[in-house]
């Protein structure tokens, strides 16, 4: 018998596994997070936050707070409103803990899993605890594994990497001038091929490679950490009722600053499946999107950051014959998601597309229009959307909202329809064609703000549309059946 029970287990506490510990619990999860390390870690790598992470930030209403941890920001209107984070990971992963206990995650460092076991209604994972030296068990019904690119759980599923593996190994030297407090990262390479190790590099000897570069600086040298760089995808995302997250399912080059927005975009879309299944309003058969969706990303992610490490850091890189890589624009905000959590209506294989000229086809983000509420307070649509399901339409009431209504009521699913109206104006008068639904349609958009569904024209019963379509999408078509 366990000593302890909880809906999730979040394993690990870096951006992803804070992540996924606030997400959770935003959505009123039952959620453990355990890190094996006594404390936050200090180190200020993963520097920067996305436009698009920052969306998913601002869903969890920490966005701001990110903001102001960083020293600026950058301006994309024409895209969407979210701000580009500037913020280093020791800044962000606090925020992130703090608000998921604020939303009642439970938060414990110095608890290192040594066992995991699954079943068919669950998991049992074995705790170490770091402070007393005692075993505890813990049930849940799902674990996220955001252990890291070393992922024990991962190599315990048996699952594997595919990719260029290994690139290099580099020390970094977290360091403190004394003169203006700054906390800054220094890395230097190593080769352990030749012989070096990580016991090479004392404080005393890094602090004089710190200050051959800068023989004017007061430091103190505050912590000194091996980390291999490498490249590489997880075969799986997912074994049985065990996800992988973050580095543990993907690690590229730090060029280029991907990586942290990777662990938390992995994060907001497990969590709100997750908690879409444990509630009850979607059928398990919805967790199969989170690898048809976050693999696909995390290879373009990988890729795109190898070409930057060449262009930028590793020029002997080879890339003869890889794909030209996203930029970095549709990387965030252009790709499709390809899963049966989207009800695609098109046989375009593209991977993505322009987010400056957006398509709002299913699959897609649901793209920035700028409204007026109440005539006016500025808002974009994609500020309408992150807490659960949102139907869109161009018209204030109607036949779509009553469907919305009936549906909400059938399925028991968090979904409201939002049209334009007295509340709610279109100043620049683009709302129904940049969504496709000038004919009398809807767009069905997913709690991450992605596209889900879209109705260009109003069909004969719309309520019976959009609950064959809600069914499709979170795998109650055939659960039902089953039933």
């Amino acid at each position: 018998m366990a000593d302890e029970r909880t809906g999730v287990l979040v394993v690990g506490a870096g951006l992803a596994g804070c992540a996924a510990a606030m997400f959770l619990a935003r959505r009123g999860v039952d959620v453990l997070l355990v890190e094996r390390h006594q404390s936050p870690s200090t180190h200020p790598r993963a520097t920067g936050q996305s436009r698009r992470t920052m969306e998913l930030l601002g869903y969890a209403g920490v966005a701001d707070q990110i903001t102001a941890a960083g020293d600026g920001n950058d301006d994309a209107r024409a895209v969407t409103p979210a701000l580009f984070g500037t913020a280093s990971q020791d800044q962000v992963e606090p925020i992130l803990l703090r608000r998921a206990q604020q939303d009642g995650a439970e938060i414990r460092f110095g608890a290192e899993v040594v066992g995991l076991a699954q079943d068919a209604a669950g998991v049992t994972v074995r705790l170490l605890s770091h402070w007393n030296g005692r075993i505890t068990t813990v049930r849940s019904d799902y674990v996220v594994a955001a252990d890291g690119h070393r992922s024990r759980i991962r190599a315990s599923l048996g699952i594997r990497r595919h990719g260029r593996g290994s690139l290099r190994n580099t020390i970094e030297v977290v360091y403190v001038r004394r003169d203006t407090q700054d906390k800054r990262l220094m890395s230097f390479e190593y080769h352990p091929e030749r012989g070096e190790s990580m016991r090479d590099f004392t404080t005393d000897t890094v602090a004089g490679l710190i200050q051959l570069a800068d023989p004017d600086a007061d430091i103190e040298v505050e912590a000194v950490q091996a980390w291999e760089v490498g490249a590489s995808v997880a075969d799986r995302f997912a074994a049985g009722r065990v996800f992988l997250a973050g580095d543990a399912a993907a690690t590229a080059p730090p060029d280029g600053g991907t990586s942290g927005d990777t662990a938390i975009g992995d994060a907001f879309d497990i969590a709100w499946k997750l908690a879409a299944v444990l509630d009850g309003t979607a059928a398990p058969a919805l967790l199969d999107s989170y690898e048809a969706e976050r693999a696909p990303s995390a290879e373009q992610v990988v890729l795109a950051a190898l070409h930057t490490a060449k262009e930028h850091t590793m020029p002997w890189l080879d890339l003869t014959g890889d794909p030209t890589p996203l930029a970095r624009l549709a990387l965030g905000f252009g790709f499709r998601c390809r899963s049966a959590a989207v009800l695609i209506d098109d046989a375009d294989p593209a991977p993505a597309e322009d987010p400056l000229h957006p398509s709002a086809r299913p699959g897609f983000r649901a793209p920035h229009v700028p409204l007026l509420r109440s005539g006016a307070v500025q808002v974009s649509t994609v500020e309408l959307f992150g807490d659960g399901w949102t139907l869109l339409t161009a018209t204030e009431g109607g036949v779509w909202h009553e469907a919305t209504r009936s549906v909400a009521t059938t399925l028991g699913l968090p979904i409201r329809a939002v049209g334009l109206g007295a509340g709610l104006t279109d100043p620049t008068g683009s709302l129904a064609t940049t969504y496709g639904i000038e004919n009398g349609g809807a767009s069905l958009i997913r709690p991450d703000g992605v596209v889900a569904w879209r109705a260009t024209t109003e069909p004969t019963d719309p309520a019976a549309a959009l609950l064959a379509a809600l069914r499709r999408l979170l795998g109650l078509e055939h659960a039902t059946a089953a039933a």
